[in-house]
């Protein structure tokens, strides 16, 4: 999936969505899926892979941002 081809608004859109998932299911990363299940009403599958998705984009559309981003002591920053 190519991130830098999406539209400005399609990446806005995706990277809400991502902030959504990462903070309402964001510890199926530290403790496994199944707490994350128990809390999501709105995300029906907040499984880790899902989870760990939704960063991975996150970090891909905050890297195209001028200026990029930091994550765990790292730099991305990529050209639109």
């Amino acid at each position: 999936m190519e991130v830098r081809r999406w539209p400005w608004d399609v990446r806005k859109l995706r990277a809400e969505a991502c902030g959504g998932i990462l903070a309402e299911c964001g510890d199926a990363l530290m403790f496994g899926s199944s707490s994350a299940r128990k809390k999501s009403e709105w995300h029906r599958d907040g499984s880790v892979q899902n989870v760990f998705n939704a960063l991975v984009d996150g970090c891909a559309i905050g890297a195209l941002q001028p200026g990029g981003i930091r994550l765990l002591g790292l730099h991305f920053e990529a050209q639109p």
